[in-house]
């Protein structure tokens, strides 16, 4: 049941990802987080969450927090519900749409 509810998460959370140019997803297996690549951009991961934080008011996690090899990255859960999550991603777009003009990637792993 479990992995239905998270499936489902993941599914909205990619669908929306490849809408939003700049951004590249890692997409692993079993899981409750995506990380995204935001090396087309201008920005640290600890810049880019707290700007988006006091931009947009939502909380991500700076790829850094899991070593210094992870900058280019954030971290978004899927833990929360699917709305949350959808106007979470409604403001991740709107937020980097005003940093980029780069096509989407999604890259798996």
């Amino acid at each position: 049941m479990l992995a239905k509810v998270y499936g489902e998460r993941k599914n909205l959370i990619i669908k929306k990802l490849r809408e939003i140019p700049g951004l590249e997803p890692i997409i692993s297996k079993g899981s409750l987080f995506i990380f995204l690549s935001i090396s087309k951009l201008p920005f640290t991961s600890t810049q880019f969450v707290d700007e988006f934080l006091t931009e947009e008011h939502v909380a991500l996690t700076p790829g850094v927090a899991f070593g210094e090899d992870w900058n280019q990255y954030i971290r978004i859960s899927m833990t929360e519900e699917p709305q949350k999550i959808a106007e979470a991603l409604d403001r991740l777009e709107r937020f980097v749409e005003k940093r980029t003009d780069v096509a989407p990637v999604v890259r798996t792993v």
